[in-house]
């Protein structure tokens, strides 16, 4: 007799910190897990020497495993005779696959977030609402967007742009965050700028995204299905970072904006986490050298004494270990009435565990100015 699944609790010790961003938001449309994949992805986990998240071995087997439960889903998806549980099978393992990835910077990173992209186009194939894959092209360099649509039907909706956090997947997080839009009416507009979502590993993020929001508005003049007049703008992580920056060099074609765990200032580049260190290099397409990367931590630096032309809200946790809290409560202070900051004191980077509370919150604000 086979011993049943189980997490060692040495894992679970070391692995609890995220486990909710694994589940992050009960979802209808973006992929999502259940708890027993995860319990079925880490049973039998091998007991490295170094089994902690700075150890690459870790994630090449967290991958591995995760992977492994991905292609259980393909291989449930082919089999099924209804196109309901056929796109059930396709939402879990995408899901599957981009956790596989998510930690993961070996070669096989950028052919899972292919498989994630892959599965969740199946996976919507039941949906009632639209979803539009558009791209457009700056200097040769390709942004990617995806356009999702409410069902209830109007000749024009307000419209949320939400933009990534380094290691999201746009289909997957960042379309959670826009269920609580939809629901109400509003369209929302999923962005892949350069270094985002499948564009990650092929082009760097820049250190000025702001200029490719721009050519995505002005692309949108020629949408009549989207209310220019009424467009709110929404990042998580380093998209939190960059709705800053919108914040300040387009917040005049935003209502509101809300910014999820960016600041002003990074931490140090040399005091992150090994995996952080790793997770920024390749995202911005550097060697993991921190003379360089700490220089472009520098450029990053927002200056605080340009006031922002839009609302903006911010929410942060004490602990968060990315973007330190003090330099946030500076910026509040400099910004005066067009910031409001919302902390979480027990709460680290992206505030996971009170994920559902502040959407909540911070989306019946955003709504509020979009539809009144």
């Amino acid at each position: 007799m086979e011993k049943r699944s189980t997490i060692s609790p040495s894992l679970y010790s070391i692995c609890n910190y995220f486990f909710p961003r694994l589940l992050f938001l009960n979802s209808s449309y973006a992929p999502n897990i259940h708890y027993g994949d995860i319990v079925e992805a880490l049973t039998d986990f091998p007991e490295f020497e170094k089994n902690d998240l700075s150890y690459s071995k870790f994630w090449e087997h967290w991958m591995e495993r995760w992977k492994l439960q991905g292609e259980k889903y393909i291989k449930i998806a082919n089999s099924m005779t209804s196109q309901s549980n056929y796109c059930r099978a396709h939402k879990s393992a995408a899901a599957c696959y981009h956790w596989a990835e998510f930690m993961y910077f070996g070669d096989e990173k950028i052919i899972l977030r292919k498989k994630v992209r892959e599965s969740f186009k199946e996976s919507i194939k039941d949906k009632k609402i639209e979803i539009v894959f558009e791209e457009c092209h700056l200097e040769g360099i390709k942004i990617t967007y995806i356009i999702v649509y409410p069902d209830k039907m109007n000749d024009s909706y307000p419209c949320v742009l939400i933009s990534n956090g380094l290691d999201s997947m746009t289909e997957i997080e960042p379309l959670s965050l826009a269920e609580y839009y939809l629901e109400k009416g509003i369209a929302v507009i999923l962005f892949e700028g350069p270094g985002q979502g499948i564009n990650l590993g092929h082009t760097p993020i820049p250190l000025e995204m702001e200029y490719f929001v721009e050519l995505l508005l002005k692309k949108l003049n020629n949408n009549e299905k989207i209310d220019k007049k009424r467009l709110g703008f929404l990042g998580i992580s380093f998209g939190g970072y960059i709705a800053l920056r919108i914040a300040q060099k387009l917040g005049n074609y935003f209502k509101c904006i809300i910014n999820i765990s960016g600041g002003p200032v990074l931490r140090n580049f040399i005091s992150l986490a090994r995996r952080l260190k790793t997770d920024f290099s390749y995202a911005f397409m550097q060697d993991d050298n921190s003379f360089i990367m700490q220089d472009i931590f520098d450029k990053l630096k927002i200056d605080i004494e340009k006031l922002p032309s839009s609302d903006i809200i911010s929410i942060h946790g004490v602990h968060d270990d990315i973007f330190p809290i003090k330099f946030l409560k500076k910026l509040d202070q400099e910004w005066g009435d067009k910031h409001r900051l919302i902390v979480y004191n027990k709460e680290t980077h992206a505030c996971l565990n009170v994920l559902n509370q502040y959407n909540l919150i911070a989306s019946d604000i955003l709504s509020n100015k979009l539809l009144n």
